[in-house]
């Protein structure tokens, strides 16, 4: 399942257990396709795309899941470049974990020219192995603090401003 709370883990915010393919689409915006999810054992089955939570968030907070890279999937026709990754969006970024085993931070601060991005190989990664991936929001005054795990481990940070308010 996948799990959002408040920053010192005290206020669940929101929990989904992908027990209903319905729900999770109501829930979560997909950067790739909709088509072809489903939702059983308490596991989504997404072909492609990164997910992002639709709806208000709090200032601070922390989001995880465990994830699990499939090696079909992984697989990338010779027509396609680049390699495969999947994880969180967020504020001015992505969260992504390579199928290779390394992760894959990018993003564009406001006001800035230029894209940054940070890979950091995976200890003991394997393909087809679950692994946990967490994003953690937190408010500095002005500023916003951006911190990436995987298997509870730091992989990458960045401060920002606060995301504009709609």
């Amino acid at each position: 399942g996948l799990t959002c709370l408040s920053d010192n883990g005290s206020i669940l915010i929101f929990s989904d257990d992908f027990s209903e393919s319905g729900v999770f689409l109501e829930r979560w915006t997909l950067t790739g396709t909709k088509n072809g999810i489903s939702c059983t054992d308490g596991k989504a089955r997404i072909p492609r795309g990164s997910i992002v939570w639709n709806g208000e968030l709090p200032e601070e907070f922390i989001a995880e899941a465990e994830m699990t890279i499939c090696p079909e999937w992984a697989e990338r026709p010779e027509s396609l470049s680049g390699p495969r990754r999947a994880g969180f969006v967020g504020d001015y970024g992505i969260f992504h974990v390579y199928a290779q085993g390394a992760t894959a931070m990018l993003g564009r601060v406001p006001g800035s020219r230029g894209t940054w991005n940070s890979s950091n190989p995976i200890e003991g990664y394997q393909l087809g192995k679950k692994f946990k991936i967490k994003y953690v929001r937190k408010c500095f005054g002005a500023q916003m603090k951006y911190l990436f795990y995987v298997n509870d481990a730091v992989k990458g940070e960045y401060v920002a401003p606060k995301p504009e308010q709609e």
